[in-house]
């Protein structure tokens, strides 16, 4: 549903202090752990992490 860069962005802003409930809010993230998901892959692989994650199926 996001895009690799939008994935980038909110991870970004994360790392540099914004909330996660508020990127939620200002993305429409639905799941409560997507964004801590999301820095948990960039902290483990890097940006090439966050490029190669599969869509819901």
């Amino acid at each position: 549903m996001f895009s690799d860069k939008i994935r980038i962005e909110i991870v970004k802003k994360y790392i540099s202090g914004t909330s996660s409930p508020k990127l939620m809010k200002e993305y429409g993230i639905k799941g409560s752990g997507t964004v801590s998901n999301w820095v948990r892959i960039f902290n483990e692989s890097g940006i090439e992490g966050l490029n190669n994650l599969n869509t819901k199926t």
